[in-house]
């Protein structure tokens, strides 16, 4: 009930009947339905989006000891970015781990290993990356980039320069 207006000639404030409810039309329901329907998709979507994120790892071998950065390599080292693009956007961000000499040095000439004789492999871990697209780009510094299936990614990938 709804109180109206006084009255005239009593006093107080008389109850009025509220008007009946309409129910809710066709189109109504339906509008709030497909509302309903929309964000429970888009928050599964965004779910499962996080949810089938997975983790790259994998090396860069340079050919190139890991002892000289005057070689023309100086950008290849510990800490460098290692960028993951889809569609040429960015989607997840790593970096080079401390390089490790791969061949034993110890017969090779002083001279030479200034020259950089010698193979660096650094390792990288990439987290984050989100599950689902045909093909992702591997950028290591400004180098360029090389295409992979999520498969590939997800099972290691092995990069090389020089």
């Amino acid at each position: 009930m709804t109180y109206g207006q006084p009255n005239s000639g009593q006093s107080g404030w008389q109850a009025t009947p509220a008007a009946p409810k309409q129910p809710m039309s066709t189109l109504a329901a339906l509008l709030i339905a497909s509302a309903v329907i929309a964000v429970t998709v888009g928050a599964g979507l965004v779910i499962s989006r996080l949810t089938n994120g997975f983790t790259a790892v994998g090396s860069l071998t340079l050919d190139h000891n890991c002892y000289t950065v005057s070689s023309g390599y100086n950008d290849i080292r510990q800490g460098a970015q290692v960028t993951v693009k889809v569609g040429g956007n960015t989607v997840a961000v790593g970096q080079l781990g401390e390089g490790q000499e791969i061949e034993d040095l110890s017969d090779v000439d002083v001279d030479d290993i200034q020259q950089g004789a010698g193979t660096c492999r650094y390792p990288f871990s990439i987290a984050d990356i989100p599950g689902g697209h045909d093909f992702y780009e591997i950028q290591v510094s400004h180098r360029g980039g090389l295409t992979y299936t999520e498969e590939e990614l997800r099972s290691g990938v092995a990069l090389s320069l020089g």
